[in-house]
């Protein structure tokens, strides 16, 4: 059991010693210039004593840079996020590279937090202090801090004035620029724009395999995503582990249907079975990779739809799709998040500031209401959309479900 209290005296050198016995029933001792810090310690040594939560000063003197990198190892991480996280390790050496363990507190978290948003984006802000607090967490929970330091930090607060990540009107494609893309695009890699078009990620579209289309069913299924890990392309889960089967839209079914017939032969990454052949490839036997997608596909498409070959990037196809969608359709936002593999929270931060059409959106949802839907042709497109619609989706083929209405 141990002592309660705690015997200061005065050492022939002039400090101020203090003796006690840890939980462990284990004699230290500790000594101050002055009776006051001694005094102090005595007080707080006394407290953590009694409620049981004493930590040896050795084991909380642990760096916390060392301490954040050992508990990164323990993590089930994605590759991807672990190929990462030193960035954002990087970014908190400058405020806690020197400290220990137990020199962490709220303050400094919080002053950690104020430097960032000096520096980065609001995003990355809160990533990057994220992982600062749940390495403190952790520190606590393992008994190498006496308190959870975390409590009362805050992530980063997006101002009115700042953008963060939300999308702009500058970053979306208009509804003509989108559909002159899939139309002109080099024929191996219209069904790439297409399915873009449909809110796919790049890696995602990278990773479609033939199995993964249900042409009868008018649906594709996304769970795996195409990455590079360590010069080897792999297939991974996506983003978020947010598996989805989306429902394609007439112009994106005609589009694979034409890749199917008219791009193959297909192959499949080595070590997979043989019915998961990748619907794009690089070469004759290579998988697409993002460097080639964007130099033989994505700016030849930008150029042949008249666009500068850096007007737009890839990912602008998936803020035309979610813009279009909570903008032409007034889709729910677990609706488009779902569709997307997002979280409603993301779609809502990125997406609802700015919907393109949002000064008609008030007149045509009560006009839906009262009146009933319009016509393709009468509603949202101009006539142009309509012709290029037809081209690539046969008259005998509905269009009422598609995506652009």
């Amino acid at each position: 059991m141990a002592r309660t209290s705690i015997p200061i005296s005065k050492l022939d050198s002039g400090r101020w010693q203090v003796r006690y016995r840890d939980l462990d029933g284990k004699q230290r001792k500790r000594s101050f210039e002055k009776h006051a810090e001694a005094l102090s310690f005595y007080t707080s040594t006394k407290s953590s004593l009694d409620s049981g939560t004493f930590i040896p000063a050795e084991r909380a003197r642990g760096g916390f840079i060392a301490y954040a990198e050992q508990w990164a190892e323990a993590q089930d991480w994605k590759y991807s996020t672990r190929e990462t996280f030193p960035s954002h390790l990087k970014r908190m050496k400058p405020h806690l590279g020197g400290l220990r363990l137990d020199q962490v507190d709220t303050l400094t978290l919080q002053r950690l937090r104020a430097a960032l948003m000096d520096k980065y984006a609001v995003s990355t802000s809160t990533i990057t202090l994220s992982y600062a607090t749940h390495v403190m967490r952790s520190a606590y929970e393992n008994g190498l801090v006496a308190r959870d330091v975390t409590v009362g930090v805050k992530p980063p607060k997006r101002r009115g004035a700042d953008a963060g990540d939300r999308v702009g009107p500058d970053q979306v494609p208009t509804h003509a620029e989108v559909m002159k893309m899939i139309s002109e695009a080099p024929s191996p890699f219209r069904a790439a724009i297409a399915l873009g078009a449909c809110g796919l990620r790049i890696g995602e579209v990278m990773g479609v395999t033939i199995d993964r289309i249900h042409l009868e069913q008018e649906t594709l299924t996304i769970d795996r995503q195409l990455q590079n890990q360590d010069g080897s392309m792999v297939l991974t889960r996506p983003k978020r582990e947010k598996v989805r089967t989306i429902a394609l839209p007439d112009w994106a079914r005609v589009a694979i249907d034409d890749h199917l017939r008219n791009e193959g032969p297909f192959f499949a990454l080595r070590g997979s079975p043989e019915a998961e052949k990748l619907l794009f490839r690089g070469g004759r036997s290579s998988p697409m990779q993002r460097k080639t997608f964007y130099r033989a596909a994505w700016k030849p498409t930008l150029r042949a739809a008249g666009l500068a070959d850096n007007r737009y990037k890839f990912h602008s196809l998936r803020h035309w799709c979610a813009s279009s969608m909570l903008s032409h359709h007034r889709g729910s936002m677990p609706l488009v998040a779902d569709y997307l593999g997002d979280t409603v929270e993301t779609v809502l931060r990125t997406y609802t500031h700015w919907l393109r059409d949002q000064d008609s959106h008030a007149d045509a949802i009560l006009d839906e209401v009262l009146v009933g839907p319009r016509s393709l042709a009468d509603s949202n497109s101009k006539s142009d959309d309509v012709d290029v619609l037809r081209l690539l989706v046969p008259p005998s083929r509905p269009t009422g479900g598609s995506l652009i209405a």
